[in-house]
């Protein structure tokens, strides 16, 4: 509600903070009622979201800029299917955007000479102020701008490396993976870059409703945490020091999620991708103490979690679809808790089924308020396009981009005509008769009527 206010609330930050903390601290004191409790940390959400946005402060700057030459260093690299995008950190007063330095995303066309993470260069670029939502409570750009500490938006062209980095980094390391395996797949897949896919064919898949997949998020957390589980209870099953003296499936779970960590770290941590390695955090925890795996009270931990990081991460459709999904699932499986059939095969089949109508289902509504459109084949796609994806190109993308490291692209190749046979399924999906559903602007308070009316 803070960030879907339209304009700042007239309030002092000290005053702010102050009360944030005095509610925070009622918050825990004793026996208070569930409803004044409950209104305790409204306000305290609110407070903290206002605080948050005034300590973030990004320096903003006030006029375009063009043709200027400026210095910084290169912080990040995005790939997109056609150019390249370099978040530079730089001088704020070089931009007139205060004192202390500035990030700044820029878009250059020239994928041949892009530099390195670290590198120091110089270049001539344009730079355009943030444009704010044209269309009352839609998606704010100079909003989403701001809260993710990025100044400005613009190109860069003409671009020196004056000093080449000699640090050996996480995105360092994305980026030589990145030129070793020169596959979108890799990029999108493993290295988390959203816009790698080609647009033409990211209509198609959200057309089919299994765009997600393009986001590193529980889909992908779930594979790798269940093959590295896999592979390491195996190597620890076969070592009697150990397993006479703890079960295996204990240290192959550590093992797995030092895996886990290190994939979310080479992914960029994106939100989605932080609340699954969330989630599969708590699950291996419960695990490991023989807790409920599968709980409501993980879900809204993790929410917490999330949105102490970054308060305007709720605002964001990844985050909303992300959890809706989840949320949804927990509460089939923990309140209305569906009979299974006896055979496993069919057991099997019956849960992903299960799992993509409560999927489809419970995200509907966001999908249509982000989107302005409901895919009708969403299930159909999913239950057909997403086990390829699954048993055949994810496995020989990660198995692809170890084999690319050592020169080895055969496994890459593979991929790469297994995603094209794959995409000519989707688009007979697509290419079908309303395969999407246009739908009306749905305002703020729709949608917070429908969410206390429908799920709480």
């Amino acid at each position: 509600m803070y960030f879907a206010y339209p304009t700042e609330p007239d309030v002092k930050l000290y005053f702010a903070g102050l009360l944030m903390a005095i509610t925070s601290i009622c918050i825990f004191i004793g026996k208070i009622p569930k409803l004044i409790r409950a209104i305790l940390i409204f306000v305290f959400g609110f407070l903290y979201a206002m605080v948050y946005a005034h300590i973030i402060n990004t320096p903003q700057i006030k006029q375009n800029i063009y043709d200027q030459e400026i210095t910084g260093v290169v912080q990040k690299i995005d790939y997109t299917d056609k150019n390249a995008r370099i978040y530079m950190n730089v001088s704020a007063k070089d931009i007139g955007a205060g004192r202390g330095s500035a990030t700044v995303r820029l878009n250059t066309k020239d994928t041949k000479h892009i530099p390195q993470i670290g590198d120091t260069v110089s270049a001539t670029i344009d730079l355009f102020r943030p444009t704010p939502v044209h269309v009352p409570e839609t998606f704010d750009w100079a909003q989403w701008l701001y809260m993710n500490g990025i100044s400005a938006t613009g190109n860069i062209d003409n671009i020196k490396v004056v000093e080449h980095s000699r640090h050996t980094t996480i995105p360092y390391m994305r980026d030589k993976i990145h030129r070793v395996a020169n596959s979108f797949l890799v990029d999108s897949l493993i290295l988390g870059y959203k816009a790698a896919v080609p647009k033409v064919d990211g209509q198609i898949w959200t057309v089919t409703g299994i765009g997600h997949v393009w986001s590193i998020s529980g889909f992908h957390m779930t594979f790798v945490g269940g093959w590295l589980g896999f592979l390491f209870y195996m190597i620890f099953r076969s070592i009697p020091y150990v397993t006479r003296r703890i079960p295996a499936r204990i240290p192959a779970m550590a093992c797995a999620w030092c895996g886990l960590l290190f994939y979310l770290i080479l992914s960029g941590i994106d939100v989605a991708t932080v609340r699954s390695f969330l989630m599969a955090t708590l699950v291996i925890l419960a695990f490991a103490f023989g807790r409920s795996i599968i709980s409501l009270r993980n879900i809204a931990i993790v929410f917490c979690v999330i949105f102490l990081m970054n308060p305007h991460y709720v605002m964001q459709a990844g985050f909303q679809l992300s959890f809706m999904a989840v949320w949804g699932l927990v509460w089939m499986f923990t309140v209305i808790k569906p009979k299974m059939p006896n055979n496993k095969l069919l057991k099997i089949i019956y849960a992903c089924v299960l799992t993509s109508v409560v999927a489809t289902v419970f995200t509907a509504p966001f999908v249509a308020a982000h989107f302005g459109a409901i895919p009708t084949y969403g299930l159909v796609g999913n239950l057909i396009l997403l086990p390829v994806f699954s048993f055949a190109i994810m496995p020989l993308v990660m198995i692809g981009t170890i084999g690319a490291i050592f020169g080895i692209q055969t496994p890459l190749i593979l991929a790469d005509k297994v995603y094209d046979l794959t995409l000519g399924m989707a688009e007979h999906i697509a290419n079908l008769p309303m395969a999407t559903i246009s739908v009306p602007h749905i305002t703020n308070t729709t949608m917070l009527i429908f969410i206390i009316d429908h799920y709480l």
